[in-house]
């Protein structure tokens, strides 16, 4: 693929028709035009997670070693990332490190490997709109530093690769974006404990009043909690209401330290994607990651099948695991049980018919796999924060305002 001009590959790989994408092909293709272009040892591709923090998502040439070190204890001294992704520009090893020797990554991540110079780029979304990312190019010490003019092929490589990979999303995504979703523009916002933000342009007040309130309460008693231990907090997950009543699922996570983003602690504070945008991913990007692979199989299955509904065994069998494993891991890393998922699925095609209003309550909850409508009016309640008609005149209300602007 020419990484200058995507659309045309994209549109290839979507013309059989399937749901999905492979975007593994798109990675594959994209870094082998620019290996053309910036020569390399390695080359590497991270994004950021709704689990909060920093994942490996695709590198073929690393070592299972490298994956394991980076999500264990290396992310957080991944200044050659973060500084790429919040200054939004290419970067090397040498502006990102100010000490290289005595780094973490650049010693354990790098040294092992005889790679000595690195290269960063940040891409705003590599695997889910608004979670920014980074691509990465490495080189032996017998190779010769990246230049300024390599800089900028990489960043535009990167760039041509972040606007395929929209291409990709905008394909499998209905083309006129319901008012209903209200996503926001920066799902992941990181504060340090005095809540102030760590990546420029990302704070708590691109949501409602209702919302940031809620959000800054809960931080500043997280950041006290903080304080007073020396134990790692676990993550918090919050359904919180908007100034509609409608629910929305943050996920937090706490570092105590964090290198990468400043001295002290940092806060990863992440709004959950909806069950349709997981659904935009499959396991062949996750190459790196199996578990993650078979988390993202299980939702598929999940999303394809809910109107049966499949059980926990059921769902955990289909990629090979116990029901203990898959609801423990499902859990960790989707932000969410497979439960919830399920009913969130469930509930997202009940929202797509009460929005269109061309179906009653009872045929709305048959259709979305629900046993009867008090089944579906509770379930739909757990996850919405409302009753299916008090949601419907909500979701009227604001498709309303967007066609009047």
């Amino acid at each position: 693929m020419n990484v200058l001009n995507p659309s045309t590959a994209i549109l290839k790989l979507v013309s059989d028709g399937q749901s999905g994408i492979n975007r593994a092909d798109i990675y594959r293709q994209a870094m082998e035009a620019l290996l053309k272009q910036v020569p390399a040892e390695q080359f590497a591709i991270f994004t950021t997670m709704p689990r909060g923090g920093l994942q490996l998502l695709y590198a073929p040439r690393q070592s299972d070693r490298f994956n394991r070190l980076y999500h264990r204890d290396m992310q957080g001294y991944d200044f050659l990332s973060w500084q790429a992704i919040g200054q939004n520009r290419s970067i090397t090893e040498a502006e990102a490190f100010a000490n290289p020797q005595h780094n973490p990554y650049m010693a354990q991540v790098m040294g092992p490997q005889q790679l000595c110079y690195a290269a960063a780029a940040q891409m705003p979304g590599p695997l889910l709109d608004g979670f920014p990312g980074v691509v990465h190019l490495y080189r032996s010490e017998g190779q010769a530093p990246f230049s300024a003019a390599e800089l900028s092929e990489l960043a535009a490589a990167a760039s041509k690769l972040n606007d395929a990979l929209q291409e990709a999303r905008r394909v499998m995504e209905a083309p006129d974006e319901e008012a209903w979703l209200h996503r926001p523009r920066h799902p992941l916002v990181v504060v340090d404990e005095r809540i102030q933000p760590l990546l420029a342009g990302r704070d708590l007040s691109q949501f409602d009043s209702r919302l940031s309130q809620q959000l800054n309460h809960h931080l500043r008693n997280r950041g006290e909690a903080m304080r007073k231990s020396d134990q790692p907090l676990a993550p918090d997950r919050l359904a919180l209401p908007d100034s509609h009543g409608d629910l929305w699922l943050f996920r937090i996570v706490s570092h105590s330290a964090y290198p990468a983003l400043g001295p002290g602690a940092a806060i990863f504070v992440v709004a959950l994607p909806d069950c349709r945008q997981w659904d935009q991913l499959g396991p062949d990007l996750f190459p790196a990651d199996q578990d993650m692979a078979k988390m993202v199989e299980a939702m598929d299955y999940l999303a394809r099948e809910f109107c049966r509904p499949p059980t926990l065994r059921q769902a955990a069998a289909r990629v090979h695991l116990s029901a203990f494993y898959f609801q423990r891991r499902f859990t960790e890393l989707v932000g969410v049980s497979p439960k919830h998922f399920l009913v969130e699925c469930q509930s997202f095609r009940a929202k797509e018919q009460l929005a269109l209003g061309h179906k009653n309550l009872q045929q709305v909850a048959r259709d979305s796999g629900f046993a009867h409508q008090s089944h579906f009016t509770s379930r739909f309640r757990q996850v919405s924060g409302l009753t299916p008609r008090r949601w419907a005149n909500m979701a009227k209300n604001l498709q309303g305002a967007k066609a009047s602007q």
